[in-house]
């Protein structure tokens, strides 16, 4: 269901960040937070809608990079995005500000195979990942669904992105 015919409601993701998000997410279970989001990156928040069709998350980690490093950085995202999908289709790469911070924005579909004793065959999936340094941080936000579903929710990635409140 698109943002503007839904309520929204605003959310503390950590000390120094919220964001507003649609009244039918919620936070995911430890148990996909575990299989979805492992890695090197500290998850502040991971969401789902409760058709379990969207995945929503905030995630740190310390980075040496700092925001004048952005053009590298753009590369970097981008070939590191390429090299997790059999096939990427880019349809936006920019650069926003979002309440007057810079952050790198990918959109993007991208066709994957399963990983082993993860998922198996084929998933097409649609995303919209943002980047930015934050207090010596990289901050991610990821909004994720099945490509299938693109149409249903491309409009709400950069709604509530726009949303988010850095101090």
């Amino acid at each position: 269901m698109l943002l503007w015919a839904q309520k929204m409601h605003k959310v503390k993701v950590s000390d120094d960040i919220s964001m507003r998000i649609p009244a039918n997410y919620g936070n995911m279970s430890p148990e996909d937070v575990s299989r979805k989001y492992a890695g090197s990156s500290t998850v502040f928040i991971a969401l789902t809608d409760y058709q379990q069709a969207v995945d929503l998350s905030i995630s740190h980690k310390p980075t040496r990079w700092g925001r004048n490093d952005f053009p590298v950085l753009q590369d970097l995202f981008r070939g590191a995005i390429s090299e997790m999908s059999e096939s990427v289709n880019f349809t936006k790469e920019t650069i926003e500000r979002i309440d007057d911070v810079p952050f790198m924005i990918f959109e993007f579909d991208a066709v994957t195979k399963g990983s082993e004793g993860l998922t198996s065959g084929t998933q097409k999936k649609y995303s919209y990942i943002a980047y930015t340094i934050y207090h010596g941080e990289l901050l991610t936000y990821n909004f994720t669904c099945a490509q299938r579903l693109k149409n249903q929710y491309q409009q709400d990635a950069p709604t509530i992105l726009s949303t988010l409140k850095l101090k």
